[in-house]
C-alpha cells in the first residue's frame, strides 16, 4: 500500500509540475507590432502548406488532425476575435491563441489561431512583410535580357507582391493604376 501511495504522489507531482496556466487577455501586442483586441478582425491571406491549407489555425481544442485545418477556400476571409488566451507552464509552450469565428460555414464554429505562428508563416495580413513608408519600386528592375521591364512585367511583379502579402489590396490597386497610367 505504501508503494502505491508513493507512486500516486509522484504521478500527481509530475502532472502538477507540467500543469498549464491559462490566462485570458483583453488585448495582445504581437511580434508584428499590432495590438489585437477582442472584437477585432484579422484577414487570412493564404495557407503556408504545400496543399495551401492553413497551419496556424485549427478547429476544436485538440484539432491537430489534417482534416481540422482550413482549406484554400478560406483565403481572404475576415476572422473575428472572440477570446485571447495565453497558455503558460509547459517548457517551451508559452503561446497566445485567439478564439476566432468567421462568416463562412466552415468557420461558424470557434477556431483557434496561434497568432505568432500565423505571423511567422504569413497566413494573415500585417504579418510583418508590409513595408510602411516605402514606395514599391518596380520600374528600376530589369528582365532577363537586361532591358527595362515592360508594363506587363511590372504588373506581374506587382501581383506577385500582392499574393505574397507584401502589399495590401489598396496598395496593389494604387500601384497598378500608376503603371497603367504611365503608358
Amino acid at each position: 500500500m505504501r508503494k502505491f501511495t508513493i507512486i500516486i504522489i509522484l504521478i500527481l507531482s509530475v502532472n502538477l509540475s507540467f500543469a498549464q496556466k491559462k490566462v485570458k487577455l483583453k488585448n495582445y501586442k504581437a511580434s508584428n507590432e499590432v495590438t489585437y483586441k477582442i472584437g477585432d478582425q484579422i484577414k487570412l491571406t493564404k495557407g503556408s502548406r504545400k496543399d495551401l491549407k492553413f497551419e496556424s489555425i485549427r478547429y476544436g481544442i485538440f484539432g491537430g488532425l489534417d482534416k481540422d485545418k482550413l482549406t484554400p477556400a478560406n483565403q481572404g476571409v475576415d476572422l473575428t476575435i472572440l477570446k485571447i488566451i495565453k497558455y503558460e507552464g509547459y517548457v517551451g509552450y508559452n503561446i497566445v491563441e485567439f478564439v476566432v469565428t468567421g462568416p463562412t460555414t466552415t468557420l461558424t464554429y470557434n477556431h483557434y489561431l496561434d497568432i505568432e505562428k500565423a505571423i511567422k508563416l504569413c497566413e494573415i495580413e500585417n504579418c510583418g512583410k508590409t513595408f510602411k513608408n516605402e514606395k514599391v519600386i518596380i520600374s528600376s528592375k530589369k528582365n532577363e535580357n537586361n532591358s527595362e521591364l515592360t508594363k506587363y512585367d511590372k504588373l506581374r511583379e506587382l501581383k506577385k507582391l500582392l499574393d505574397e502579402g507584401v502589399l495590401t489590396e489598396k496598395e496593389y490597386q494604387d500601384e497598378k493604376k500608376k503603371i497603367l497610367d504611365s503608358n
